[in-house]
């Protein structure tokens, strides 16, 4: 399923994880479809960074040690 079928659908909008989150007894405002997007949006630049940071701490050795497990499979 397609990341915009997902959120036309509700797949990033579970009332049930929220309901947990905020103690059972919350109403729980649906989140706009603007604001589903921003926060996927949110989420992956958090992740780009995340990946930014391993790959500019990698030393050559590192590197070089990780390709050579990628080629065994």
């Amino acid at each position: 399923m397609s990341l915009f079928n997902q959120m036309i659908r509700g797949a990033y909008d579970s009332p049930i994880g929220k309901e947990n989150m905020l103690g059972g007894n919350s109403i729980v405002k649906p989140r706009t479809f603007k604001e589903t997007i921003q926060d996927q949006i949110a989420f992956y630049k958090s992740k780009i960074a995340d990946l930014e940071e391993v790959r500019d701490s990698l030393s050559p050795e590192v590197e070089k040690f990780v390709e050579a497990i990628q080629k065994l499979g």
